[in-house]
């Protein structure tokens, strides 16, 4: 085969649009619709929260190291009022440099600035000079002694002194200090509030020293001590609301918060690691979507996952990572960060495509046209359980009921002729006291338990997994919300170690009615959590499978310099979406252009790229030089836009790069025509493009 590089047009941008075959042709392909989604397990998004900032709303969590002078250029109030939220060290950004947080809202009038604040700690007073805001609260619980002490006899130290809020004093000192220093400025929309734990006893395994309320030299029974430290952070939260006003927002930081009527939201920190992607979301004490619910309006939730840093920020892996957590954010209302949590960068600085479409602007998904739900397919490996239509009565199933009882219905089901319907006329203490149950040899594997569902009036059911013999390891208890109608539920879960299981179906705690049908046990997973908007649509796979997708209608990617091989233009309308990935999926297609917003500097700059005929007529040889280091994507298309080649995919340091293509696409070998190849290199300095048109003239 020889391929004739006719032109190589460095520094060139072509538009895909050029690539690709007329719309008007593609359009004639006629989609079967796939089969209706279902409600979601959790309907729970509030229409309180309005629809006022548009999506996705992105948040930067802002570093200020000694004078905040980072904060003294026009430059970085243009990067901060990019985002939806910013959350910004109350001190010595309220005292010093008020212009400047003006001047973002000026910018950006719907930006929440939230001012930053530890809740249960402070660090040397004596490092801050009078005035600072923070040293004068240290000096304020020192002259008091208000802290929290071990049984050294010294200050409880974590980050920093540990305020004693089991103590009346400190509580309404802390919320005075925050409510006439911070609030009354005007500055701020609210108050971020770290961590607001609600136990203290976690940080005992990082110092090696004991809580010692009381100060008499003996550690204080966790037990005792715990419900004294909860009462007291709720008390903290009451005062300062009371202190605030009704309109402040107030927000917390520590696992998870139940100060729902006090509090407008909390942060998932470190999303999904701390416990995994399902507890993160819909745990009853304080997951993502339950905050969604259960926090007064307007709600102030957050997911916060920790980026790679640099040179890492741009890789494949890291730009995955990134559309899982905002993909998880934009199924409710809250505001997702992404950052290193590294101390010496400016974390302002950082911009992903996924923030405005590849510079179509932010907010470019509009407004949301429902509440997020579960898109469910068909899995086809084998069955683990039996009569899982009910058909033959409740053989196989092993009911219990504390109270009322489990029989099947033939007057209520959505397949065959019969449910599994449990009566239960009073509450019981625990889910697991009325359930229905199948005992099965369960082997290594991703599983998902797929039915359908309902009950008389809104309630939980827990599916609940666990092995018989000791440790008796749970591997999966999820709750699940349902309506009075049949939905159809998936709830997927990682086998680690092969176990003969009890697969339960527990609906104890609460009277009422409830009904099962149609329940399998299968390898793989089938469905998505999806949510629809005005400008497009997005597609969360929850677990560690690859999961296929079809949709109801042609969907487009936008254009990306940072992840060219995701956010390529392409129309689609099924897809194969990594696990632990996500979509963000367009109404309508986007021109290969882009405005210089967010983090693009302007149009991509010219980058030395060259294409030549290899040795002996074989092939082409590719070179480029690359100023600084750079995620890299070189890509071989036909002229219907079609990708051919992928010749080069990943990071590079700056330097000179010499590499081959053989001519060969995934399908064999290309056929005789004209090819494009194009490089796109993406940096924090901004992107790089450049073309090189090829023709292959014989075979």
């Amino acid at each position: 085969m020889e391929l004739e590089v006719e032109a190589a047009l460095s520094g060139t941008v072509v538009s895909h649009r050029s690539l690709r075959a007329p719309l008007s042709a593609i359009a004639v392909l006629l989609l079967a619709l796939w089969a209706p989604v279902h409600a979601s397990p959790l309907d729970i998004i509030p229409s309180s929260d309005g629809t006022t900032v548009p999506f996705p709303r992105t948040g930067v969590y802002l570093r200020l190291s000694g004078d905040g002078h980072q904060l003294d250029s026009d430059a970085m109030v243009a990067k901060i009022a990019r985002f939806s939220v910013a959350v910004i060290p109350a001190s010595p950004a309220t005292e010093n440099y008020a212009n400047r947080l003006q001047q973002i809202r000026a910018r950006n009038p719907n930006i929440i600035l939230l001012a930053y604040f530890p809740a249960d700690f402070m660090w040397d007073g004596s490092q801050y000079p009078a005035g600072n805001i923070y040293g004068d609260c240290w000096r304020l619980f020192q002259s008091n002694d208000w802290w929290l002490y071990a049984t050294d006899g010294k200050p409880f130290f974590y980050f920093g002194n540990t305020f004693d809020l089991s103590r009346p004093q400190a509580q309404a000192g802390l919320a005075s200090l925050l409510a006439t220093r911070v609030i009354s400025t005007g500055l701020w929309d609210g108050i971020f509030l770290d961590d607001l734990c609600e136990d203290v006893y976690w940080k005992q395994s990082f110092n090696n020293q004991f809580v010692d309320e009381n100060r008499d030299g003996i550690p204080d029974p966790q037990a005792v001590f715990d419900p004294i430290w909860k009462a007291g952070t709720d008390s903290l939260a009451s005062r300062l609301r009371a202190a605030a006003g009704p309109s402040v927002l107030l927000a917390g930081n520590c696992a998870y918060g139940s100060k729902w009527t006090t509090m407008n939201g909390w942060m998932r920190e470190d999303f999904p690691n701390q416990g995994d992607w399902i507890s993160n979301m819909f745990s009853t004490s304080g997951g993502y979507l339950v905050n969604e619910q259960n926090y007064r309006t307007p709600h102030a939730n957050f997911i916060y996952s920790t980026s790679q840093a640099p040179p890492n920020q741009f890789t494949p892996g890291n730009l995955q990572f990134l559309r899982f957590g905002l993909g998880s954010t934009l199924l409710g209302n809250g505001y997702f960060i992404f950052d290193p949590r590294i101390d010496s960068l400016i974390v302002a600085d950082w911009w992903f495509d996924e923030y405005d479409a590849g510079g179509r602007g932010a907010g470019y998904l509009g407004t949301p046209t429902g509440a997020y739900y579960q898109q469910i397919g068909r899995l086809t490996t084998p069955e683990m359980l039996v009569n899982t239509g009910f058909e033959s009565g409740l053989a196989s199933w092993a009911p219990y009921s504390l109270v009322g009882s489990i029989t099947t219905d033939p007057g209520t089901h959505v397949e065959g002729s019969y449910s599994a319907h449990a009566a239960i006329p009073s509450a019981t203490s625990y889910p697991s006291q009325i359930h229905l149950q199948q005992t099965r040899l369960v082997s290594i594997h991703p599983w998902s338990l797929t039915f359908w569902a309902k009950a008389a009036a809104p309630r939980l059911l827990w599916v609940n997994v666990q092995s018989t013999t000791s440790p008796f390891t749970i591997f999966c208890n999820t709750p699940i919300n349902l309506t009075s109608r049949w939905t159809q539920y998936q709830v997927p879960f990682q086998q680690s170690a092969s176990a003969t299981d009890n697969i339960q179906f527990q609906m104890g705690q609460q009277a009422g009615d409830v009904w099962l049908d149609d329940v399998h046990l299968q390898v793989g997973s089938s469905s998505i959590y999806r949510r629809d908007f005005t400008g497009g649509t997005v597609l969360v796979n929850s677990t560690t499978s690859p999961t296929s997708i079809t949709l109801e209608r042609p969907y487009y990617r936008f254009f990306g310099y940072q992840d060219p091989f995701t956010n390529n233009g392409a129309m689609v309308n099924s897809m194969l979406l990594p696990g632990r990935d996500a979509a963000i999926l367009l109404n309508t297609e986007v021109p290969d252009t882009i405005s210089g917003g967010g983090g693009i500097k302007g149009p991509p700059r010219p980058i030395p790229f060259s294409a030549v005929p290899g040795v002996s007529g074989a092939g082409v040889d590719f070179s480029m030089t690359l100023p600084s280091p750079a995620v890299v994507a070189v890509r071989v298309y036909d002229v219907t836009g079609r990708l051919a080649a992928v010749v080069r995919q990943g990071f590079e340091s700056a330097g000179n790069y010499a590499f081959h293509w053989d001519g060969r696409t995934s399908a064999g070998e290309a056929a005789r025509g004209i090819y494009f190849a194009r490089l796109v290199a993406q940096s924090p300095q901004g992107s790089m493009s450049a073309v090189a048109r090829l023709v292959l003239l014989r075979r």
